[in-house]
């Protein structure tokens, strides 16, 4: 009688098998990866919207305590900041109480509005320049999509390696208008310009439709010949707005709203748009849209209204040439 064999089949992917496998789990990661994506960008964006909400709450607060005057204004919260000087004031003293310590003053910038906001969300204001100027861009002032390291050297203050500012305050709401300064040096309102309306005042009053006025934004300010660091201009505290078309990076004449390809991208970091903190306090989400649209008044992100007081006539401002539609009256 013969030997009768037996063969054991051992359980196992063939190689077929595996292929097919290996596949299906690729067309599953290739939908399910950009969902998650998409996912995690839109909760970015929510916190980011949050964290410029509770900004708007200590803006509101500062303007209620300090006579209506909005922050981050050389004629207001920077009023007597660096590099302007000390211990001055202005309106009377109706403003920060001084110790005798020019470290004391909260701005360290003279558009620096975030030290300001500092002090109007309960937090200790680090007494050294470099850690608050470190403490401004992080914490509440963080959106959770930046996370582009740079540095700032000023001589004689700062010299760190910190983030570059997640938020820009509009530069246009900071001026007043020619006939209504009174000096040139800090204790006075000095910072003014012929493009300014005649009855705008950085004031919460003299904001015609906070609503539709751009407080704070998504930014992302460098400086144009290094995008590793900060100019020293103004610290990276101001945008002109994000009015204007991008223009071709490789050309002598940039786009005034962000100055190179790298950092729009930057800047427009939610899905391709901006959160929006308004002086009313509440916070939207804008596409990028088209500053030529609309006869010249913007879509989107990049509507004129956002960026400028009402009655701004854009031929008088400033580097007005560089401007693609200079010819309108800002509702």
């Amino acid at each position: 009688m013969g030997q009768i064999s037996f063969r054991v089949r051992h359980a196992g992917f063939s190689l077929l098998e595996l292929l097919i496998t290996v596949a299906v789990i690729a067309v599953l990661l290739a939908i399910l990866l950009p969902s998650i994506h998409a996912a995690r960008g839109v909760s970015r964006q929510v916190v980011c919207g949050t964290r410029l909400h509770s900004l708007g709450q200590a803006m509101q607060a500062y303007v209620s305590t300090y006579g209506d005057w909005l922050p981050g204004s050389p004629n207001t919260s920077g009023n007597g900041a660096y590099p302007c000087g000390w211990r001055q004031k202005l309106f009377d003293g109706r403003y920060y109480v001084w110790d005798g310590d020019k470290d004391a003053f909260p701005a360290i910038q003279i558009f620096d509005w975030a030290a300001p906001l500092l002090s109007m969300m309960n937090s200790a204001i680090p007494p050294d320049i470099p850690d608050r100027y470190d403490l401004s861009k992080r914490w509440a002032f963080l959106c959770p999509a930046n996370n582009w390291a740079v540095k700032i050297n000023h001589a004689s203050r700062i010299n760190i390696a910190t983030l570059v500012p997640s938020y820009a305050t509009s530069r246009f709401f900071t001026y007043v208008p020619v006939s209504r300064q009174t000096g040139i040096s800090p204790g006075t309102l000095f910072w003014a310009h012929p493009f300014v309306p005649e009855n705008y005042l950085p004031r919460m009053t003299s904001l015609e439709n906070p609503a539709a006025k751009t407080f704070l934004a998504d930014a992302c300010r460098v400086d144009r010949g290094n995008p590793h660091e900060i100019s020293n201009w103004d610290y990276g505290y101001t945008d002109y707005g994000a009015w204007l078309n991008e223009k071709d990076p490789e050309t002598d004449d940039p786009s005034l709203a962000y100055r190179f390809m790298a950092a729009r991208t930057q800047a427009y970091r939610h899905r391709n748009g901006l959160n929006l903190l308004f002086f009313d306090g509440h916070v939207e989400y804008q596409p990028e849209g088209d500053s030529d649209a609309n006869s010249g008044f913007g879509s989107g992100s990049r509507q004129a209204k956002f960026w400028f007081p009402s009655g701004t006539d854009t031929r008088k401002l400033p580097n007005a040439s560089g401007f693609s539609n200079n010819d309108i009256i800002v509702p």
